[in-house]
């Protein structure tokens, strides 16, 4: 029974370890990228390392899974703790953004929950020659359209009451495929960039070949984002979670911060704790402020998330 909790103690411990190395350091390690979006989890798995190893007075292993505890709650515990207040009074936009999967069959249920929740602008993605008429419903409600089926590495559909400026669709950045659409947009008096992508996926669901591929396309991302002047908001489905290093450089990149809360959104068949939150929204500081509720998948494996935008005018550029 010892040497049966002893394993069970190491496999926790390394799981929980890499998740850790992933989440802060995947820029590096590609391979451990896709480890580090399951920092959530690892909370627990330390969590358990740590009971299992002081009940069998294992104290290397107490004090490694420890500080495995520590390091998977300083990486994850800041963005699942949510967002803080919108500014009070301040002009403000609802934005609704859902990955609704390419071959979706419940379409009418996306429309139908769009129609319910009434945002200013809404982002599907995996829109394609097959499915994009199915949402021309909604050019009633939105009459302002942008959408990039026809380009490489894009499946942007951006939906909006009010007009879209300035709207360009880049196919590829600094020679990286790369299906970023980019719109200029107000939020009362406030000018923002609207910034919307669908990132590949990490190792191992790549080949081993295409490992790099997304630490390259979220490299370029960094560059597209922080080249850009005023106020963004960015947002897609990233695949990797919201507190991966990843992640939180496009929010620095963007000058501001990924908008964080306890809900995942990926898969939708799995219970909610183990979701992860790679459906992300990252607004600029302190310009703009948010907060994210995430609803159902109507037919997706992803979740769509309902988001509010406040504009601080302060502090927006004139």
């Amino acid at each position: 029974m010892r040497v049966l909790t002893g394993l069970v103690t190491a496999l926790l411990l390394a799981f929980s370890v890499l998740c850790a190395v992933g989440a802060r350091f995947g820029d590096q390690f590609a391979t451990l990228a896709a480890l580090g979006s399951f920092a959530h989890i690892a909370i627990a798995a330390a969590l358990l390392a740590l009971v299992a190893a002081l009940r069998g007075n294992q104290r290397v292993a107490a004090v490694a899974s420890g500080l495995a505890l520590a390091l998977n709650l300083s990486t994850a515990a800041p963005v699942l703790s949510g967002a803080g207040p919108l500014p009070e009074g301040a002009p403000a936009l609802k934005l609704y953004m859902h990955n609704v999967l390419g071959n979706n069959t419940r379409t009418a249920d996306v429309i139908g929950h769009v129609a319910a929740t009434d945002p200013d602008v809404v982002v599907l993605l995996e829109i394609h020659k097959g499915n994009r008429e199915a949402f021309r419903t909604l050019d009633l409600r939105y009459p302002h359209r942008m959408e990039c089926w026809h380009a490489a590495h894009c499946d942007a559909l951006i939906l909006s009451k009010a007009p879209l400026r300035d709207v360009h669709i880049m196919r590829d950045w600094n020679e990286v495929p790369l299906g970023l659409a980019r719109a200029r947009l107000a939020i009362g008096q406030c000018e923002v960039t609207l910034f919307t992508v669908h990132m590949e996926r990490p190792w191992p669901f790549l080949s081993w070949q295409g490992r790099t591929l997304q630490n390259q396309q979220f490299a370029s991302l960094m560059d597209a984002v922080r080249g850009w002047p005023g106020p963004k908001i960015v947002v897609g489905d990233l695949n990797a979670a919201s507190w991966t290093v990843n992640v939180q450089r496009v929010g620095e990149a963007a000058g501001g911060t990924v908008i964080g809360g306890l809900s995942g959104t990926w898969p939708n068949y799995v219970p909610g704790p183990l979701k992860l939150p790679i459906d992300n929204i990252i607004v600029s500081r302190p310009v703009l402020a948010a907060t994210r509720e995430v609803g159902p998948s109507l037919g997706s494996d992803h979740h769509g998330v309902l988001a509010t935008i406040a504009a601080d005018l302060r502090h927006c550029p004139q």
